[in-house]
C-alpha cells in the first residue's frame, strides 16, 4: 500500500474531524449535551490523531543513515499505535467519564434543535471521509474482507482511518439516539447513556488498534501468499537447487526484507554463483516489489547434513527442504493455505499433473509426504479418467508402507478406495460452509481444531470408512468427514485448504454455464456463498494451518 493513497484519505478525514468538531462544541455550548461534548471531544482527538499520522508519513520517508541503515519505515507504525493510546485515553476515557458525570447530575437540554442539526451534518461529512477512506482502500483490499484487510494491512494508514471513520459514524448514532430520547422524555440520563456508548465504543477500537499496531511494531513477515511467490521465484529456474532456510521482515509498509540461504551445487564457479543470486533476486523483486532489500547466502548442497540438522533447523523456525509429492487433478484445487505451512516445515513441493504424468513410474515411498487434492471427477470413474486407478495403486502401496500421506476430499475418497473401501455417489451435495462434529478420538487430534469452526464443503459423493481408520469428524449429512489411519495418514472429506481467491474462483466457475453452471443447476445462490466466506473463511484458514501445522509436527515427533 503506498502512502500516497493512505495520505489522501487521511486529509479527507482531517478535514471533516475539523469541520465537525467546531460544529459539536458550539451545539455543546448552546444545549448542555454531554453527548456533543463527547462527540466534540471524539472529533478533536480524531484531527489530532490524522495530523499524526501525516506526521508519521513525512518522517518515514527520511533516508537511512548510519544510525538507521534500514531507514525509517517503521515510523508510520510508531505513530499509529501512539493514534490508539490518543484515542483511548482523550476520546474514550473523557466520554466515559463525562458520560458517568451526566449519569449522577441529569439535566435537560437547552436548545435542543441544535444538537440534532448539528449530528445531521455530521453525519454527512463523516460519511464522506469513510467513502474516501473505503475507494482508496479497495485497491489494496483486493479479495479480503474487511476484518483480512485490517488485520493483514502493512500499511497502518488506511485501516486507522477506516475504524475511526466507523467508529465515528457509530458514535453519532449513539449521540444522536442519546439526544432524541432525552429530548422525548425529558429526562437527561438518556443523554449520558449516549456518552457512555460513545466511550465504551471508542477504547474498543482503541484497543483494536493497539494490539494491530503492536504486532507491526514488533515486526512481522511477508504474508502466506507472498512468502509462497518468493518461494516459487527462487526455486522456479535452473539456478538454486533448493531453499535450506528463508525467513522475512517488513522494514516499513512498503518494504520487505527477505533472507535466504540456498544450495547451489558445488561444481559452480564464484562468478555462476554471483550472476544466478543477481537472477534469482531479479525474479524475487518481480514476483514481490515490495521485497526491495534481499540477502543471499549460498551455500553448497549437503544433503546428508540436512536430514541430520532437520529438527534443530524446525526448531530454530528456519527451512529445511525434504520432498512433498501433491498429486493434482486441476490447477484451481490447489494446496492453498496448506502450501505455506507445508514449506514452514521444510518440504519441497514437486506439484504432479495427475492427467500428464505417468503415476506407475513414481516410487510410492520415495516421497516424505504425499498429499492428495480434490477435484470434479469420482474416484470411482476410473474408466473416464484412466489415471485414477493408476493412483489408487500408487496411495495403496504408500499406505500398506506406512508412509505420511494426506488426503483432501477426492485424496481422502481416493485413500477410502484404495484399502477396497466403496466410494460413491452420496444422496446430497454439500456446497457451502458447513461444521463438523469430532469424535472422542478426533478431540484429541489435530482435526479438534475445527470443532465449531465451519468448514468448506465442496462435494457429492461420500465413502466406507476403511477398517484400518480411525474415525476423527462427521456432518450432519455425511458420517466420514475426517479419519486418521495410526499416526502416519490423515484424511479429510472438507476443503481447508481454500483461500479466499480459491473460493472466488470456485463461486465464479459454478455460475458459468458453460462450465455447467453447477451453482445455478442446484439453485445455491452464489452471493450467500460470497457472503458466508466473509464471515467463516478467516476462521477456517485458521484452524487449517493450526491443524496441518501440528499434524506435520506429529510426524518428526
Amino acid at each position: 500500500m503506498s502512502a500516497s493513497g493512505g495520505s489522501k484519505a487521511i486529509v479527507a478525514a482531517l478535514a471533516a474531524n475539523l469541520g465537525i468538531a467546531l460544529t459539536k462544541f458550539i451545539a455543546w455550548a448552546f444545549s448542555g449535551s454531554s453527548s456533543m461534548l463527547a462527540e466534540g471531544v471524539h472529533s478533536l482527538a480524531d484531527s489530532g490523531n490524522q495530523l499524526l499520522l501525516l506526521l508519521g508519513g513525512r518522517k518515514s520517508r527520511r533516508a537511512p543513515d548510519q544510525e538507521h541503515p534500514f531507514g525509517y519505515g517503521r515510523e508510520r507504525y510508531v505513530y499509529a499505535f501512539v493514534v490508539s493510546i490518543i484515542l483511548f485515553s482523550v476520546g474514550g476515557v473523557f466520554s466515559i467519564y463525562e458520560g458517568i458525570e451526566k449519569l449522577a447530575h441529569p439535566h435537560p437540554l437547552e436548545n435542543a434543535w441544535l444538537p440534532i442539526l448539528v449530528l445531521l451534518i455530521a453525519i454527512g461529512l463523516e460519511s464522506f471521509s469513510l467513502r474516501t477512506a473505503v475507494r482508496e482502500s479497495r485497491p489494496h483490499k483486493q479479495s479480503l474482507s474487511w476484518p483480512q484487510f485490517i488485520r493483514r494491512a502493512k500499511a497502518p494508514e488506511l485501516p486507522v482511518v477506516l475504524l475511526e471513520d466507523v467508529a465515528a459514524l457509530t458514535g453519532l448514532v449513539f449521540a444522536f439516539l442519546g439526544v432524541g430520547l432525552t429530548i422525548i422524555t425529558g429526562n437527561g440520563v438518556w443523554d449520558g447513556i449516549g456518552t457512555l456508548l460513545i466511550g465504551a465504543l471508542l477504547v474498543a477500537v482503541a484497543v483494536v488498534l493497539g494490539v494491530e499496531t503492536k504486532s507491526l511494531l514488533v515486526g512481522e513477515g511477508a504474508s502466506e501468499v507472498d512468502v509462497t511467490a518468493i518461494e516459487r521465484a527462487v526455486t522456479s529456474g535452473p539456478e538454486v537447487e533448493r531453499i535450506i532456510h528463508m525467513k522475512t521482515l517488513y522494514l516499513g509498509p512498503d518494504e520487505l526484507m527477505v533472507a535466504a540461504k540456498l544450495a547451489f551445487s558445488g561444481e559452480h564457479r564464484l562468478a555462476d554463483v554471483a550472476a544466478a543470486i543477481d537472477t534469482v533476486e531479479r525474479r524475487i523483486r518481480d514476483a514481490v516489489p515490495a521485497a526491495r532489500v534481499i540477502y543471499i547466502e549460498p551455500d553448497v548442497d549437503r544433503p546428508e547434513r540436512a536430514v541430520a540438522g532437520d529438527r534443530h533447523h524446525r526448531h530454530q523456525g528456519s527451512r529445511v527442504t525434504r520432498t512433498a509429492l501433491v498429486l493434482q487433478h486441476d490447477p484451481s484445487i490447489h494446496l492453498g493455505n496448506i502450501g505455506p505451512v507445508l514449506v514452514e516445515h521444510g518440504y519441497e513441493l514437486r506439484i504432479v499433473d495427475t492427467s500428464a504424468e505417468d503415476l506407475s513410474a513414481i516410487d510410492p515411498a520415495e516421497a516424505d509426504l504425499v498429499v492428495v487434492l480434490g477435484g470434479e471427477m469420482g474416484a470411482y470413474q476410473t474408466d473416464e479418467f484412466p489415471f485414477l486407478a493408476a493412483e489408487r495403486e500408487l496411495l495403496r502401496a504408500r499406505l500398506d508402507a506406512e508412509r505420511p500421506t494426506l488426503g483432501v476430499c477426492l485424496g481422502a475418497q481416493l485413500m477410502a478406495g484404495s484399502l477396497g473401501e466403496r466410494v460413491y455417489r452420496g444422496d446430497t451435495t454439500q456446497i457451502g460452509y458447513r461444521r463438523v462434529e469430532t469424535t472422542g478420538a478426533g478431540a484429541a487430534s489435530p482435526i479438534r481444531h475445527f470443532e465449531g469452526v465451519p468448514v468448506m464443503e465442496w462435494h457429492g459423493d461420500t465413502f466406507e470408512l476403511p477398517e484400518r481408520a480411525t474415525l476423527l469428524a462427521s456432518s450432519s449429512e455425511y458420517s466420514n468427514e475426517a479419519f486418521a489411519i495410526g499416526d502416519f495418514a490423515l484424511a479429510v472429506q472438507f476443503h481447508p485448504e481454500v483461500t479466499d481467491e480459491m473460493h472466488e474462483a470456485w463461486v465464479a466457475a459454478g455460475t458459468d454455464p458453460s462450465g455447467g453452471g453447477q451453482l445455478d443447476e442446484l439453485a445455491i445462490d452464489p452471493e450467500a456463498l460470497r457472503r458466508d466466506r466473509e464471515v467463516y473463511s478467516a476462521r477456517m484458514q485458521e484452524a487449517s494451518r493450526a491443524a496441518f501445522s501440528e499434524w506435520l509436527s506429529g510426524l518428526d515427533a
